[in-house]
């Protein structure tokens, strides 16, 4: 009847009998001897889940249950999305609210973190297990949209996660479909994909950790094709975060090609960047407009082919002795950024260029300083996810 009609809300402490993978093997869920820690779980098909609330109010959510290793018991799915044959799914008009939640055995396992008691609001992922075996999964591949819907209180509000491949994902995808993201750690959180198109677009997010993050790769999942991944025309907020658009390659492969545009960003004292990208090739951030302060606006690391081209870092204030704009030396042992290009919009932007032949045009240039020239970037750590053993990266510098 409507998000503010219909509630779906989860009963407290519920059973949940899922072994730990790494230990005990997989097993496919099923409502008898196999209950995973989610509230609703698709399988294959052609779905859409509409004008509806999702609601989970308890602290704790569910009975103790462990992944690799670790005791959990919040609700790792609102509304899950799995497929042994090409699925295709849509999320419309759905709000999915979780809560907080403090302790060891909250989505983060970090009882020092204020974190929440729902760790993805919504998911589509190819991990339907072929066997018992760690791993074994299904391939999923189709479509998967989320549009006009409002998260809030949960660790992701939108993943694209798993075993992903040949795939087309809409996050928003037009001015009338933006999603909403409030006082959630991840806003759209799109991890290993191959031979995919991605977008991300005319939302409005305010991640308390990242409110866009893309790696499309895992150490257990090694794609073998490249990605497109587009993030155009949101408005992202943070304070405090580690970055407010976060895109990460694997260090010796390229699987990510990025085109950040038009976006609005508000930063208020992020960690590292309003825009930074780690180990990719090609990417090109465009007319993107940053606010607020932090260690730079963007910032490219050990990347190549970069194109940072007429954003407006007019309100962006970086930390003493960087830059609005820094191309990054080597980190990690691998080589310099380098053959990228930066056009500033103003040539009273700063741009300090730690790599090499590269491009700088129509910028102050600044010298690095002793502190910046050593600087490190903090890529994502990869970490347990709950329920699933596989590492999934978690932001936490805070």
């Amino acid at each position: 009847m409507g998000q503010t009609k219909t509630t779906i809300q989860a009963l407290p402490n519920l059973l949940v009998t899922l072994s730990d993978a790494l230990t005990q093997g997989e097993c496919k869920p099923d409502t008898k001897v196999c209950l995973w820690p989610s509230l609703i779980i698709f399988v294959d098909g052609n779905i859409t889940v509409s004008d509806l609330t999702i609601d989970e109010p308890n602290v704790p959510a569910t009975q103790p249950w462990y992944g690799a290793g670790l005791e959990y018991t919040c609700l790792n799915d609102g509304i899950r999305f799995m497929g042994r044959n090409r699925t295709n799914a849509s999320v419309q008009r759905v709000t999915v609210k979780g809560a907080p939640y403090t302790s060891a055995t909250s989505c983060s396992g970090d009882p020092s973190i204020p974190d929440f008691n729902l760790c993805d609001a919504t998911i589509f992922a190819g991990e339907f297990p072929k066997s018992q075996t760690p791993f074994d999964y299904y391939f999923i591949s189709g479509t998967f949209s989320v549009s006009n819907s409002f998260f809030r209180n949960v660790q992701v509000g939108v993943g694209a996660d798993g075993f992903l491949r040949d795939s087309r994902i809409t996050i928003g995808g037009s001015p009338l479909a933006g999603n909403i993201f409030k006082n959630v750690d991840f806003g759209p959180l799109l991890l290993s994909a191959q031979n995919s198109v991605e977008e991300i677009s005319f939302n409005t997010s305010s991640g308390n950790v990242v409110p866009v993050m893309i790696a499309p790769w895992q150490d257990v999942f090694v794609p073998s094709k490249p990605s497109l991944f587009s993030v155009h025309d949101n408005s992202l907020t943070s304070s405090g975060s580690a970055y407010s658009i976060y895109l990460q390659d694997d260090p010796t492969n390229h699987w990510l090609y990025a085109l950040a545009y038009n976006n609005t960003i508000n930063a208020q004292d992020v960690v590292n960047d309003a825009i930074g990208a780690v180990f990719t090739t090609a990417t090109t951030i465009i007319k993107n407009k940053l606010s607020g302060s932090g260690q730079d606006g963007v910032g490219i690391y050990d990347g190549s082919y970069a194109a940072v081209l007429e954003n407006d870092v007019t309100g962006f204030s970086p930390n003493p002795g960087f830059a609005q704009i820094v191309l990054d030396g080597s980190l990690f042992g691998l080589p310099d950024t380098s053959n990228s290009a930066v056009v500033c919009k103003t040539t009273s932007d700063t741009v300090m260029d730690l790599g090499t032949n590269d491009k700088v045009i129509g910028c102050q240039q600044v010298t690095a300083t002793s502190e910046a020239a050593s600087r490190k970037a903090a890529p994502a750590v990869l970490k347990p996810r709950p329920g699933l053993p596989k590492g999934k990266p978690w932001l936490r510098q805070r």
